[in-house]
């Protein structure tokens, strides 16, 4: 079978949601990004497939892989897709990990106004006071959701910041 068979295979298998099959079509790290470079785990959190990320992690794929200037960490959190998140930050994916703007994965679930990644980065000690190149802070995105519940979290992840930096 030719690579690109193999990694059209790969993909409809993502996409199908057909785990078992995934798990026999990837049998090493090397074989984690499609003809274009994209890693699979990037597709795989773009289809909500946290079965499939939690297979390609196991099998050695980088949870940290950047392409198009994102992890599948911030697609994850940018979509709200707290499962994919969960499974990605069990297997090692940065929390503070930065875009080239400064925007990280937290400010992400925040401008998705998704309540439950927030929480599951703040307990997995991504950090509130990081910034981004023009300096904002997760906070400054939360005045956007209607969920002020959001805001409160982020608010009182900070707090602990702010004593220590004064």
């Amino acid at each position: 079978m030719g690579i690109e068979t193999l990694q059209k295979q790969i993909v409809e298998a993502i996409l199908s949601h057909e785990n078992d099959l995934l798990r026999c079509l990837l049998p090493k790290p090397e074989d984690c990004f499609d003809g274009d470079g994209q890693p699979f785990i990037h597709t795989a959190t773009m289809f909500n497939n946290p079965v499939a990320v939690r297979i390609l992690s196991e099998q050695g794929c980088a949870t940290d892989a950047v392409w198009d200037n994102d992890t599948a960490l911030a697609i994850a959190c940018g979509d709200g897709n707290a499962d994919c998140a969960r499974v990605l930050i069990e297997f090692g994916a940065n929390v503070n990990w930065q875009q080239e703007n400064g925007v990280t994965p937290l400010m992400s679930a925040v401008i998705a106004c998704s309540e439950e990644v927030v929480e599951i980065l703040l307990s997995s000690g991504a950090d509130p006071a990081i910034a981004t190149r023009d300096g904002f802070r997760a906070i400054d995105f939360a005045g956007d959701c209607e969920n002020k519940g959001i805001g409160d979290k982020i608010w009182n992840a900070m707090q602990p910041k702010l004593t220590d930096e004064d």
